[in-house]
């Protein structure tokens, strides 16, 4: 997931590359993760301060807040996704086409890339997640669709 606000000292000419994730796949990685993640809340820093307060403030149980997490940050984010300066990009991609999303990131910023620097690890499968956690991602995430993904 991907956070973007407005960003201090930002010019219209700053680019964001946002990277997009099926939500099922990532409140079943904030669980396989656990700690603070797993837990339905983020890192424990300044940024995150409101957000962890008002997840907190939600409800007391791991499974809801995980999906009011995603849910957060994904609400605050698309708005934000069809400015020029952004280029929303699916986790997806990077596995399915690799070499056009290199194309279209090079287009983007402005400059051809032919390798891809960073080893990313294929999603893994989502089975982790029960029905019961299956049914909160797709009741409490309704910002899925606004960034391309069916429930």
């Amino acid at each position: 997931m991907a956070r973007l606000l407005a960003v201090p000292g930002a010019s219209s000419t700053t680019k964001f590359l946002v990277c997009l994730r099926d939500p099922y796949q990532v409140v079943a990685s904030f669980k396989r993760v656990g700690g603070r993640l797993g837990e339905g809340l983020d890192y424990d820093i300044a940024f995150n301060t409101t957000m962890n307060r008002e997840l907190v403030e939600a409800t007391s149980e791991p499974e809801v807040r995980r999906a009011l997490l995603f849910e957060y940050v994904t609400s605050r984010v698309a708005p934000f996704l069809s400015h020029r300066n952004v280029l929303p990009v699916r986790y997806e991609r990077w596995f399915e086409e690799p070499d056009a999303l290199l194309k279209d990131v090079g287009a983007f910023v402005g400059i051809p890339l032919r390798d891809l620097q960073v080893r990313l690890r294929p999603p893994q499968d989502d089975t982790s997640l029960s029905s019961r956690e299956r049914d909160l991602v797709r009741n409490l995430c309704p910002s899925a669709e606004a960034i391309g993904y069916a429930l």
